[in-house]
């Protein structure tokens, strides 16, 4: 899908997973509830990209519902997709408005699934899930594996490999 639609140009049978209405970019496919159902749960995603509240050391995901916040939360498929895809990545900033890690050595908010997220990516770093543990890939220029360190509860090891993050550049 493409960015956000104008106002004007709204199509309220084309929305992204805020219903916000949203554009549709060349190469784009459309498939029904029943359709997506099957692919998630049928073990037919290869890879997924979801957002989160929490990571776990071992992979935990906790990105439906906030603690206290009113309401029942949003788990929507997100359960699905955690368990259904083969690889899960998580993309999130890498510390919460007030601070606090969102790379966590429990999670602290209600899980969503266990033990499936392989890669979290965040505005600081590129860390791997592995047995051995959290794996330092890539840091966010301008900081060093240290600093990251300081933003993130459990212990990571650093990837020999280790390499600053490459950003693309915006065109003015």
């Amino acid at each position: 899908m493409g960015p956000r639609a104008k106002p004007g140009e709204e199509d309220y049978d084309v929305v992204d997973a805020m219903k916000m209405p949203v554009t549709v970019i060349p190469g784009a496919a459309f498939f029904n509830q029943a359709e997506a159902h099957m692919m998630t749960r049928g073990g037919h995603l290869d890879v997924a990209v979801l957002g989160a509240f929490q990571v776990s050391e071992k992979g935990d995901i906790a990105n439906w519902k906030v603690p206290g916040a009113k309401g029942s939360g949003g788990i929507g498929g997100a359960m699905d997709i955690a368990v259904g895809a083969r690889r899960l990545i998580v993309c999130m900033e890498h510390n919460a408005k007030d601070g606090a890690p969102k790379v966590v050595k429990e999670c602290s908010y209600p899980v969503t699934a266990i033990e499936c997220v392989k890669t979290i990516i965040t505005d600081l770093a590129v860390i791997d899930v592995t047995p051995a543990g959290l794996v330092l890939r890539e840091v966010a220029p301008g900081f060093t594996a240290a600093e990251v360190q300081q933003f993130t509860e459990p212990r990571f090891i650093v990837s020999e490999r280790a390499q600053e993050m490459k950003l693309a550049r915006r065109e003015a």
